[in-house]
């Protein structure tokens, strides 16, 4: 099972803002709030994502989140990662 944590979610934010120029804003809870990004990003800014995104996952979910990813891909007809 994928665990990150909210620490995870901070980093994964602030690497986006630096890497991509994206800010992923809070929702009204609070949360970051990833699903208003996948809304209107382009397929290049995705695919930016989760390769800046798994570097900040960690050692222990890199590998899960990459094969929870290409299931994604799979399943939405994106091709492979």
């Amino acid at each position: 099972m994928l665990n990150l944590t909210d620490h995870h979610h901070s980093l994964i934010a602030k690497t986006v803002k630096v890497f991509l120029g994206v800010e992923i804003r809070r929702n009204v809870h609070g949360y970051y709030d990833f699903q208003s990004f996948f809304r209107r990003a382009e397929i290049r800014d995705i695919l930016d994502f989760v390769t800046t995104a798994s570097l900040q996952v960690g050692d222990h979910n890199r590998e899960l989140w990459l094969e929870n990813v290409a299931k994604i891909f799979e399943e939405e007809h994106l091709g492979k990662v």
